[in-house]
C-alpha cells in the first residue's frame, strides 16, 4: 500500500528504524523551516489558483509548476473541500485539485486561497519515515470564490497539514507538504513561534504584499492603461534566477488582488507597446533582504515614492535569492563595456535606435527549446550590426552582416526573420547588443562555421567574431564618430537562458 492513499494510516506509519529522535531544537528549526515551506506553498498557489488559467503569463505558469513541484510530495492527498456540496472521495491528489481549482469548479480563479501560518501550532510528536520525519500542523484554512463561475462560496476552517523533512545536523531540508485535511477532533500536545521582533516571522507573501500595497498607489486606477511588470533582478544586476521569477510573479499577483481591474499586461504582449512599467530590485542589506521597486509612466518618468519592503534572511530557508556569482561578474563585465566610451544623443534630429524580442527588453528569460525573436527600430535610414554573447561568452554575428534600414523602413519595428533556438547548455547570462550607425560600419574579424546545407542548395552558416567585446565595440563605434555628422547609438538587452 502507498503510503499517502488513506489519510488516516498515514500518520500510523512509521520507520522506527531509519531516523534518531529529534532535540526540541531540532524541532523548533524545523517548524520554522516548515512555516516558510508552508508559506511558500501557498503564496505559489494563490499565484496559480487566483486568476483565469487563460490569463497566466506562459512563463509565469511554469515558474508556478516548478516551484510546487518542489514543495508538494508526488503522492500528496487534499481534502476534497472545493465544492460547497462535497462529494466523491474525501480528498484528492494534488494535480486533480489544481484542475479543479483552476478549470472545472473555479474558471475565473480563486479569489483567495489563504494559510495562516502565524498562528500555526506544531505537533510535538515528530513522526518517523523511511526518508525523514513528519510534522502536523494546525492552522485554519481559507477559500473564496465564485463555484461553477456565478455561485459565491467561502469557506474557512481548522485543517491539518502534513509535512516531511529531512535533517542533516543543523539544516532542515527537502520539506514537501504530504497532506492537507480537516483537524480531527484529538490532537496531541503542540508548541508555537513567537517573537518580540515583528520581522521574525513575516513570510516573503506578507513582504511582497506590503511592496504591492505601496505600488499600487501610483499605478493607473483605469483598466485601459496597459501595465508591465518588469522582472526583479538582484542588486539591479539584470541577472535572473528562479527566485526572481517567482518574486515577480508573486508581485503581480498582489497587485492584481489589490485592484482587479488593473490591466497587466504579460511580457510578450508588451514589447512594443508604451506601458506604465514597474522596475524593481532586490538587495542584501546586513540580516534583511529587502525589495524596492519603482513605477514609471508611459514617457518612462518616476511617478509616485520608491516603495520598498523587507524580509530576514533567516525567513527564506531553502531559497537560492542570490544568483551565480559568476554570472554577475560576467554581467557586471559586459555592462562595463558597454557603458563606456559613446554617447547615445537625445536629440531627436539624431538617430534614435531601439531594440527588443519577442519578451520584451527588460531582462527577457528563455528556458530550453524556447524561441527568441528579435526586434528593431530606427528614426532614420542607417546601418545596424547586431551582436550576440553567449552563456561561453562566445560572439556570434546575427544575419551573418551587418543590416540596412531603407527610408520605407523607419519609425517601425522591423523584425528579424530567423528563429533563434535557446539550446543548451551552457545556460546563463547572454546579451543581445546593437549599434545603429548613420555611415557604414568597419569590419570586424569574423569566421564562418558551416553547419551544412539549406533547402535551395546553399551554405548553412554562423558568423563567430574573433575580436573581443571592447575592441568590437571600438571598431563599431569610432570610424562613425569621427565622421563630420555622424551619429551612432549603442543598445543591449540582457537575456537569461535556463533549463526547463
Amino acid at each position: 500500500m502507498k503510503f499517502l492513499r488513506i489519510l488516516p494510516l498515514l500518520l500510523m506509519s512509521v520507520n522506527t528504524m531509519a531516523q534518531a529522535p529529534l532535540t526540541d531544537t531540532q524541532k523548533r528549526l524545523a517548524a520554522l523551516v516548515i512555516s516558510q515551506t508552508i508559506a511558500d506553498f501557498q503564496m505559489n498557489l494563490s499565484s496559480l489558483l487566483g486568476q483565469p488559467a487563460a490569463d497566466i503569463d506562459p512563463q509565469d505558469r511554469e515558474t508556478l509548476r516548478m516551484q510546487l513541484a518542489s514543495q508538494v510530495h508526488p503522492e500528496a492527498r487534499f481534502e476534497n473541500d472545493l465544492a460547497p456540496q462535497r462529494t466523491g472521495s474525501p480528498t484528492i491528489d494534488f494535480t486533480e485539485y489544481i484542475k479543479r481549482a483552476n478549470l472545472v469548479d473555479y474558471p475565473n480563479g480563486l479569489q483567495v486561497f489563504a494559510i495562516n501560518t502565524k498562528d500555526a501550532r506544531f505537533e510535538t510528536k515528530v513522526l518517523y519515515t523511511p526518508n525523514g520525519y513528519l510534522m502536523a500542523v494546525y492552522t485554519t484554512k481559507e477559500l473564496e470564490g465564485l463555484y461553477k463561475g456565478d455561485r459565491p462560496y467561502r469557506r474557512k476552517h481548522p485543517c491539518r497539514i502534513g509535512v516531511y523533512f529531512a535533517v542533516e545536523g543543523s539544516k532542515v531540508r527537502n520539506c514537501r507538504i504530504g497532506f492537507i485535511d480537516s483537524q480531527p477532533a484529538q490532537q496531541g500536545s503542540t508548541f508555537t513561534l513567537t517573537s518580540e521582533n515583528p520581522l521574525d516571522y513575516v513570510t516573503l507573501e506578507e513582504t511582497l504584499e506590503q511592496l504591492a500595497k505601496q505600488l499600487s498607489a501610483s499605478l493607473p486606477k483605469s483598466a485601459a492603461q496597459p501595465i508591465h511588470i518588469e522582472t526583479l533582478s538582484y542588486d539591479g544586476k539584470g541577472v535572473i534566477n528562479e527566485f526572481a521569477q517567482q518574486v515577480t510573479a508573486s508581485l503581480r499577483n498582489q497587485l492584481r488582488r489589490l485592484n482587479p481591474a488593473l490591466r497587466l499586461e504579460t511580457s510578450s504582449q508588451s514589447w512594443a507597446k508604451e506601458v506604465v512599467a514597474v522596475k524593481g530590485t532586490y538587495r542584501q542589506e546586513g540580516d534583511l533582504l529587502t525589495f524596492s521597486a519603482q513605477v514609471y509612466n508611459s514617457s518612462r518618468q518616476p511617478t509616485g515614492p520608491a516603495a520598498t519592503a523587507s524580509i530576514q534572511l533567516s525567513n527564506l530557508t531553502g531559497q537560492v535569492w542570490k544568483p551565480d556569482e559568476e554570472a554577475m561578474a560576467v554581467a557586471s563585465e559586459v555592462r562595463q563595456i558597454v557603458s563606456s566610451g559613446i554617447t547615445v544623443l537625445p536629440n531627436p534630429k539624431r538617430l534614435q535606435f531601439d531594440l527588443s524580442t519577442n519578451r520584451g527588453a527588460a531582462n527577457p528569460l528563455y528556458l530550453a527549446d524556447d524561441t527568441m525573436k528579435v526586434f528593431m527600430r530606427a528614426s532614420q535610414p542607417c546601418y545596424v550590426r547586431l551582436i550576440y554573447q553567449d552563456a561561453e561568452s562566445n560572439l556570434l554575428l546575427l544575419r551573418n552582416e551587418d543590416i540596412v534600414i531603407q527610408p520605407n523602413q523607419t519609425g517601425q519595428w522591423i523584425e528579424l526573420p530567423e528563429n533563434y533556438i535557446c539550446y543548451g547548455p551552457p545556460f546563463g547570462p547572454e546579451f543581445l547588443i546593437g549599434y545603429a550607425s548613420s555611415v557604414p560600419f568597419e569590419k570586424l574579424n569574423t569566421e564562418r562555421e558551416v553547419l551544412g546545407k539549406n533547402a535551395q542548395g546553399g551554405e548553412e552558416y554562423i558568423t563567430h567574431i574573433k575580436d573581443n567585446l571592447a575592441i568590437i565595440k571600438k571598431i563599431s563605434t569610432t570610424h562613425t564618430l569621427k565622421t563630420t555628422d555622424g551619429s551612432v547609438v549603442e543598445k543591449m538587452i540582457q537575456v537569461t537562458t535556463r533549463k526547463r
